[in-house]
């Protein structure tokens, strides 16, 4: 399980924190200057979704051991959590019911952790350290991507030159780091690329 997240968020997390960072270029190109409304809750919702693979992996180990039961129970919370945080946010700006949606997702992520550690003991704080390790790096890139964001060389340059710099910054900051999950991710794709040889 914790091999299995600690991949899985380090090669989906700076997908959606890259999203974000670019939003200021991408949804101007895409949908044109009349859209630019629209990116403070792209750049949410992009963000919305870096817990969710983690409470993917975390409810299907539920699943796996056999009681859904507990599924139910966090999926009635997640919708409680969801009413009342919407009810908040409702009388206080379009931007609030976004964040407060992003709250949720994280909440709920967090009590599907919870249930998978009581059920098979795994540890929790090894998962999160690996998790924060990979949010920083994002957090890095995030950062780098934004300040190309602040130079202006025309939209598509721009976009292009933050892709680039984003995942640049991010596999530099994992070799500096000597982060375990490149390493893995490298050793399979040169255990694909052997298999793929031997095939012809």
């Amino acid at each position: 399980i914790i091999k299995t997240n600690s991949i899985t968020f380090f090669l989906t997390t700076p997908i959606f924190v890259g999203m974000a960072a670019v939003a200021d270029s991408l949804i101007p190109l895409l949908l044109t200057d009349n859209w630019t409304g629209a990116v403070p809750y792209f750049a949410i919702f992009s963000l919305y979704w870096i817990p969710y693979p983690t409470q993917g992996i975390c409810k299907h180990g539920v699943y796996a051991k056999g009681v859904s039961d507990v599924v139910l129970r966090i999926e009635i919370i997640k919708m409680l959590i969801n009413v009342i945080t919407f009810a908040v946010a409702l009388f206080i700006s379009p931007y609030a019911i976004a964040v407060a949606a992003m709250i949720t997702m994280f909440c709920t992520t967090a009590l599907y952790m919870i249930a998978l550690r009581r059920i098979i003991h795994f540890s929790v704080k090894k998962m999160l350290q690996g998790m924060v390790r990979t949010t920083i790096s994002a957090a890095i890139m995030y950062i780098m991507v934004r300040i190309v964001g602040i130079l202006d060389f025309g939209k598509m340059t721009t976009l292009i030159i933050q892709v680039a710099v984003g995942i640049i910054s991010y596999l530099l900051i994992a070799v500096v780091g000597k982060d375990r999950n490149l390493v893995f991710c490298i050793n399979q794709i040169s255990k694909m690329k052997k298999k793929g040889h031997k095939t012809r």
